[in-house]
């Protein structure tokens, strides 16, 4: 199993985590099934297992909900992928990033419109 801590994503962001899957001869390879869950560090469940379209390449989009907090201190998210190749061979990795936390979150309405677009990407690589 892989870990790898990403970048801040700030509280009530979009932010997109880009995984790539690799053979043993580091060529792109496509799983039979692939699922992902949130939880936070201390496991509580954030965002419930969801199968994504098997492909060498998803991008899984973290969102705000994903992303909001419920108090003023920072929160690290676990992303944890889980890919099938057969039923006997599987890959499992998570994925970690802090949840940055923003004063005076949420914004005003008039602001939010402001911000409509803005989002965060990372690219990850399973081998």
């Amino acid at each position: 199993m892989s870990s790898a801590i990403l970048d801040n994503v700030m509280e009530g962001s979009t932010a997109y985590l880009t995984i790539s899957f690799y053979d043993t001869n580091q060529s792109l390879i496509t799983p039979k099934t692939i699922d992902y869950y949130i939880t936070d560090d201390s496991g509580t469940l954030i965002h419930s297992p969801t199968s994504v379209t098997p492909a060498s390449t998803i991008t899984i989009t973290l969102t705000p909900s994903d992303n909001s907090l419920s108090s003023s201190s920072d929160r690290i998210n676990v992303v944890t992928i889980i890919a099938y190749y057969s039923p006997t061979n599987r890959v499992v990795s998570e994925y970690r990033y802090n949840v940055k936390s923003l004063v005076g979150f949420p914004f005003p309405p008039s602001l939010v419109t402001e911000l409509v677009g803005i989002s965060e990407s990372v690219s990850i690589s399973i081998h």
